[in-house]
């Protein structure tokens, strides 16, 4: 798909109104349930390909390639979960947890390297780091190679074609209007939880805003599953959305990064001049992507009918008022001695 950059600014301007009412069950095709089985097998072969060539040929590309399949196949069982049996669904989402937190250390590292290289962090005070990283990368590259070797597909295949055959037998035994509401209410529970979360965000505790990009995503991935039957979800909301979740994920990024300088500062004592200039460059950044969050947060909930309001929209949504609040309080964001926001 291709991407397009959407201009967040915050004074309305330039605000889209993508959904000028709520998708309904009749506005996805009465076979959507049947593709969507067809389409779990196919996002199941792209899984498998990406992961054989991750084992055959490791690199970075493979890396990314292999965890964005793994995530869009866990956010199709998510959109599928009302009609999979509860023990097909734990195993295998238990199964792709596995295989993502396999390659956490190495993509954490990767991402941290890619951080350092785009930041103005003095060349003395950051070439001990990015070395220090360079070795990191190499060390869980060699553990991430092997441990990806040894994920076997076999007892999962099964799993997903045990999914495949409960669905079909929904797609066949009950009335479309009944499954695509189950479809839409999957992407509504999975949007309410989103917003739920934006709601608590505390901005100088950015793991609030991680839990609320996590939520995202996997809504995301729904939204898109569902595209090809819903005419208001086109081209330019998703790539607004994955605009939207992208301001999200510098902060979480640099927040990583501030806990690997930690460990490298513990490790290797670089001195205090060092030290400081790495923690004060990162947290500024950071400081400033979430200052950028909190102005375009408000475009949330022009993605989907915001819970609470049934499934009717208005064309003139009001950004939600708490996170003017959360904007007061932002403030500077306060550190520890770790140098790790509170």
């Amino acid at each position: 798909m291709r991407q397009q950059t959407t201009n967040w600014a915050g004074n309305g301007a330039n605000e889209h109104q993508f959904l000028r009412r709520a998708p309904r069950p009749e506005d996805l095709p009465p076979d959507t349930l049947q593709r969507l089985a067809g389409a779990l097998k196919k996002q199941w072969n792209r899984y498998c390909k990406q992961l054989q060539r991750c084992q055959r040929r490791f690199s970075e590309k493979a890396v990314h390639d292999s965890r964005v399949e793994t995530r869009r196949l866990l956010a199709m069982l998510d959109l599928l979960r009302p009609f999979v049996p509860a023990r097909c669904f734990r195993q295998a989402r238990a199964a792709l947890k596995r295989h993502l937190d396999t390659f956490s250390e190495l993509r954490d590292t990767q991402v941290q390297l890619l951080t350092m290289e785009r930041m103005s962090v003095a060349a003395t005070a950051a070439r001990p780091f990015v070395e220090y990283l360079r070795g990191r990368e190499r060390r869980f590259t060699r553990k991430t190679r092997k441990n990806i070797k040894r994920i076997r597909t076999k007892r999962f295949s099964r799993l997903v074609a045990s999914c495949r055959k409960e669905i079909k037998h929904w797609s066949r035994e009950y009335p479309a209007e009944t499954v695509n509401a189950k479809l839409l209410g999957a992407a509504d529970k999975a949007f309410a939880r989103t917003v739920q979360l934006q709601r608590q965000i505390v901005p100088a505790r950015t793991q609030s805003i991680h839990c609320t990009r996590v939520a995202f995503k996997k809504f995301r991935y729904m939204l898109e599953t569902l595209a090809d039957g819903l005419p208001s979800v086109g081209e330019e909301l998703l790539a607004a959305m994955h605009d939207y979740q992208t301001t999200m994920g510098g902060i979480q990024d640099a927040t990583v990064l501030l806990q690997s300088i930690e460990e490298f500062i513990r490790k290797r004592q670089p001195g205090p001049r060092v030290a400081n200039a790495l923690r004060r460059g990162v947290l500024r950044r950071r400081e400033r992507l979430v200052r950028a969050y909190l102005e375009a947060s408000g475009q949330l909930l022009k993605f989907w009918p915001a819970p609470g309001r049934g499934r009717s929209r208005s064309t003139n949504q009001a950004n939600p008022p708490q996170m003017d609040t959360n904007k007061r309080r932002l403030g500077k964001v306060n550190v520890n001695s770790a140098g790790i926001a509170l």
